[in-house]
């Protein structure tokens, strides 16, 4: 968790799994607390704003497109969340 706890952290914050995983997984290896904020503020920040951006752009109809993609939209930010632990 110390060599590669904000890449961790980074990915729960954005895949839709429970991010107290990530909380305790940092509590219980003492990774540093700076680190750990700024890789929550960085992935809360695109999983929400992303989600903004999709009512800005369909207005009233996201709710309906959020529930159909949900599951391959998850799909494919796991699997870019890999590919990038994968490259780095």
């Amino acid at each position: 968790m110390q060599e590669q706890g904000f890449w961790y952290v980074l990915s729960i914050g954005l895949l839709p799994i429970p991010f107290q995983i990530a909380m305790l997984a940092a509590g219980a290896s003492k990774y540093a607390f700076g680190m750990f904020i700024l890789a929550t503020l960085i992935a809360r920040s695109l999983r929400y704003f992303g989600l903004a951006l999709l009512v800005r752009l369909v207005g009233n109809q996201a709710e309906t497109l959020f529930k159909k993609y949900k599951l391959p939209a998850t799909i494919v930010i796991t699997l870019l969340v890999v590919a990038i632990w994968v490259v780095f």
